[in-house]
């Protein structure tokens, strides 16, 4: 997977997708299996927005039994079936007790109902899957003594137990918008990071395509030419339409800054805990409280959210306040005071702008968004251009598929149906997990099982593409204190656009996973990428700025000596 700005401009696409988002990246992956000739950009790294700062859990719809949306639960669930089916390496089922307590709406009693229903609604959860460790057990209830087993700082007072309902994590979410891609380059598409849209070409009423400036290098301007264009920017898409007023004024989206805490709190188990906030959803027929906030393990920590707040500045200008993280803080350590979270222990925060429902100003109760919005802007007088901003990363492969059957109707040629819902990501070519894990353990047995297993989840069957960068030991044995292959650093330059070093610390590897890396890690990291880019003493510095100034980007890494 090679960036190749030229290739761009030398012919006419079929799709130009504009966004290297969770929602851009299904867009591309599924026109190039429909066999339409496919181009994307990205005016960052892929996945450096939303879609890599997510709360990385694959919602199954039981949420939305609150609001009596049924084809919604089923909707969700069916969803989150084909991502466990289509990449078991990048997704697994996350376990989450819910407590209990007295009579009413926090009972045994309703919570039970609801899961009784909930289980009957998706009783065909697993029949895309065949491995044993991807499939989504019934819901279940707990005892008290289990419950305070598993989390023993819970408040006593009226507890009566809890219920045990399975939803799925993205392992992680920039590589499973790595893995779409990936998919995607090798059926043809050509991708681009940082490569950003300046404005869109018309010719009379219809888009034809658009005009991208080189923000890596060079800084040229290039035309790239499509029958249809796609923009798939998220929280940028109404700001990039507004430019040209020959597209009218785009509809006002509200958006939702959502927040997550990660943590350097240990996950004792691999259990996830939801318990209430103090807001509440406006659009819920029926609750059993406020809002729950969830405390998640990953990669052996706990991650604290999710927060939102009705933001209105422009995209670029995410920040939190100090003010607001000792809130958050204070909120968490309000509602599950066992934990023993305080602003020390927050290592990172991520942060990224969702869509909500309606249009909201600041200080509104935030109206969760319920479907991703889809412009087709023909209804306006305008062919050749559609719009889409994504909900929840969970429904991008589906939300694709619908914009790509639209654009199908004003392409020249007949395009194939859609088959994404079957068809594997690269890195999923395994049986299961167990005997994945056997494979690369026999392999290299100089690695240890935490190695393994982190090789495992961010590449699944692809492993061996990885290894097979050097039989250096420098670049097969792990970074100095960290879990991650100095062979995934050169893959990532060689095979997957890192250009810098943020790109590989915060979206290809964990390296970052847990707050600033260790400073010898990010040195050679550093150090390897100097030898394939041949960056001289300035640059690397300059790079090592980069991942310093992630401390006030949407993955903000706490600052401190090791960067």
């Amino acid at each position: 997977m090679q960036r190749n700005l030229e290739a761009l401009s030398n012919e006419t696409f079929d799709i130009l997708i504009v966004g290297g988002g969770a929602f851009g990246a299904a867009l591309a992956r599924d026109a190039a299996q429909r066999g339409l000739r496919t181009a994307l950009v990205e005016k960052g790294d892929f996945g450096s927005g939303a879609s890599g700062n997510s709360f990385r859990v694959v919602h199954g719809g039981i949420r939305y039994l609150q609001h009596l949306d049924l084809a919604r639960v089923r909707h969700s669930a069916r969803e989150r079936a084909i991502l466990l089916a289509t990449a078991p390496h990048l997704v697994r089922p996350l376990p989450i007790v819910m407590p209990t307590r007295g009579r009413g709406r926090r009972s045994r009693t309703l919570l039970r109902a609801g899961f009784l229903l909930y289980d009957l609604l998706t009783a065909d959860r697993n029949r895309s899957g065949t491995d044993p460790a991807c499939r989504i057990p019934n819901c279940s209830m707990l005892s008290t003594e289990r419950v305070t087993e598993l989390f023993p700082g819970l408040p006593a007072v009226g507890l009566t137990g809890g219920g045990l309902f399975y939803d799925a994590q993205m392992q992680h979410p920039a590589r499973l918008v790595l893995a779409m891609l990936r998919s995607a380059h090798d059926d043809g598409a050509v991708l681009a990071n940082y490569a950003e849209v300046d404005e869109l070409i018309l010719s009379g009423s219809r888009v034809v395509g658009a005009r991208v400036v080189d923000r890596e290098g060079t800084g040229e301007s290039l035309e790239v030419r499509a029958q249809v264009v796609v923009v798939a920017a998220g929280a940028w898409t109404d700001a990039l339409l507004g430019r040209k007023a020959a597209l009218g004024s785009p509809a006002h989206a509200s958006f939702s800054r959502d927040l997550c805490l990660l943590t350097d709190l240990p996950a004792e188990h691999g259990y996830a805990l939801a318990v209430p906030g103090v807001h509440h959803d406006p659009d819920a027929v029926l609750t059993r409280s406020a809002r729950h906030l969830f405390v998640v393990p990953w990669l052996g920590r706990l991650i604290v959210g999710v927060w939102h707040r009705v933001y209105e500045p422009r995209p670029d200008e995410l920040v939190i306040g100090e003010e607001e993280m000792e809130g958050f803080v204070q909120e968490a350590d309000s509602a599950f005071p066992g934990m023993g979270l305080t602003r020390e222990r927050v290592v990172a925060h991520n942060t990224g702008l969702v869509l909500m429902e309606g249009f909201l100003e600041p200080g509104d109760a935030p109206r969760f968004g319920k479907r991703s919005r889809l412009v087709d802007h023909r209804r306006e007088g305008l062919s050749g251009l559609l719009s889409l901003i994504g909900v929840r990363y969970t429904t991008a492969r589906y939300d694709a598929a619908r914009t790509l059957d639209l654009a199908a109707a004003q392409l020249p040629k007949r395009t194939a149906p859609c088959r994404t819902d079957r068809t594997a990501l690269p890195g999923s070519t395994f049986e299961s997990l167990a005997g994945l894990h056997e494979k690369v353990s026999r392999a290299s047995p100089h690695l240890p099982a935490p190695i393994v297993d982190g090789l495992c989840r961010r590449h699944g069957s692809a492993w061996e593409a990885v290894m097979a960068q050097s039989t250096a030991a420098e670049l097969n044995s792990p970074l100095p204190g960290s879990g991650v292959l100095g062979a995934e650093v050169v893959h990532a330059v060689r095979n997957e656009m890192a250009l810098h070093l943020d790109d590989v610390a915060m979206r290809r590897t964990e390296l970052a996973a847990h707050g600033c890396p260790p400073s010898a890690a990010l040195e050679a990291a550093l150090h390897l990428m100097a030898g394939e880019f041949g960056w001289d003493e300035e640059r690397k510095r300059e790079e090592l700025q980069r991942v310093r100034n992630a401390a006030t980007g949407p993955a903000r890494l706490i600052p401190g000596a090791s960067v």
